[in-house]
């Protein structure tokens, strides 16, 4: 795979050079050497490639993110959703303008829909994930911890976000614990927080299962 890309890089960059030499060119035929003199520099952009759409969209939404958080609401989303944005939001004509278009449509107005209706509230983190034909809006009740009963647990749960990736693993004293994907130290811990059980009685009761609501606690894990 990254041999393919070297080579589509080499020659994208072929193409490059090649059409700038054409632009040059026809700049020379128009323009007089003296005009062509003042200029500082002539810059030829390159078209936008899949890679470099897929790092705007991440900070287009990094910026969803940042309006959500003013709001206390925290906001994450799947690879497989900022890939679904970036086909439907890349034209290789107009390059990222519609990318802004896409995620307002497709995720700013069905979360401001959620706020609306009160499904989405402070503390709650939604999730924008892709099932291949939909996107799907999870929403995650958030809850903070004690530190004191965070580092009785063991075996914890932590979430990436740079890759958004959840994954369990066994917290250490003086450890930094990272994304075993990319190896990134920016993790958010994840904690199931459970209801109280009802005390039990003399006489026989029926016994009710508690619910568990998943429950997130944003902290940068040192």
């Amino acid at each position: 795979m990254k041999k393919r890309e070297k080579i589509e890089g080499e020659l994208s960059k072929n193409q490059y050079d090649k059409t700038k030499t054409k632009v040059m060119d026809e700049l020379r035929k128009f323009f007089r050497p003296e005009l062509i003199n003042r200029f500082d520099e002539v810059i030829i952009f390159e078209p936008l490639k899949y890679q470099h759409m897929m790092q705007i969209a991440e900070l287009q939404m990094k910026a969803v993110r940042k309006l959500l958080e003013e709001q206390n609401i925290g906001f994450a989303w799947t690879e497989e959703a900022k890939k679904e944005i970036v086909r439907q939001g890349f034209d290789p004509l107009y390059g990222a303008r519609p990318l802004k278009r896409t995620i307002q449509k497709l995720v700013e107005n069905p979360i401001s829909t959620l706020i609306i209706e009160q499904k989405l509230k402070e503390s709650d983190l939604v999730n924008v994930d892709f099932d291949g034909e939909n996107f799907v809006f999870n929403i995650e009740k958030v809850t903070f911890v004690r530190e004191d009963e965070l580092k009785k647990q063991k075996i914890r749960k932590f979430e990436c976000t740079d890759s958004h990736f959840a994954f369990e693993t066994e917290v250490v004293d003086n450890a930094t614990v990272v994304c075993p994907i990319n190896a990134a130290e920016k993790v958010q811990e994840i904690v199931v927080a459970a209801e109280n059980e009802p005390a039990q009685t003399g006489e026989k009761e029926e016994m009710k299962e508690d619910k568990k609501d998943e429950a997130k606690v944003r902290s940068k894990t040192k």
